[in-house]
C-alpha cells in the first residue's frame, strides 16, 4: 500500500501475512495517508512499514505480531504522523 490514500477506516482484525505489510509514503507515489487502521491480533510474517505514513485516525494494533521489525520514521521527504496509537501487548 505504498503512496495509498484511504479516505476510510481499514480493518485488518486478525489479517494473516505471509511476508510483510507496506504502508510507507514512496518518492515516487507520494505521501501514504490512512483514516484508522486496525490490526488487532494481525499475524503478519516480515516487517510492518509504515515510514512516512500520515494517519488521520487511531491506529489500533494491539496484540499484532511481527516476525521481523516494525517501522514507524520519519523520512528525509515526509513526517510520520500518528493521532493515536495502540500497540499493547504487540510482539
Amino acid at each position: 500500500m505504498d503512496g495509498a490514500r484511504l479516505e476510510v477506516d481499514l480493518n485488518g482484525d486478525a489479517l494473516q501475512v505471509g511476508g510483510s505489510v507496506l504502508m510507507d509514503s514512496a518518492h515516487d507515489r507520494g505521501v501514504a495517508r490512512f483514516k484508522g487502521v486496525t490490526l488487532v491480533s494481525a499475524r503478519i510474517v516480515g516487517n510492518l512499514s509504515m515510514d512516512g505514513a500520515a494517519f488521520g485516525g487511531d491506529l489500533i494494533a494491539s496484540s499484532v505480531q511481527v516476525g521481523a521489525s516494525i517501522f514507524m520514521r520519519s523520512t528525509a521527504e515526509y513526517r510520520a504522523n500518528f493521532q493515536a496509537l495502540n500497540l499493547k501487548g504487540a510482539g
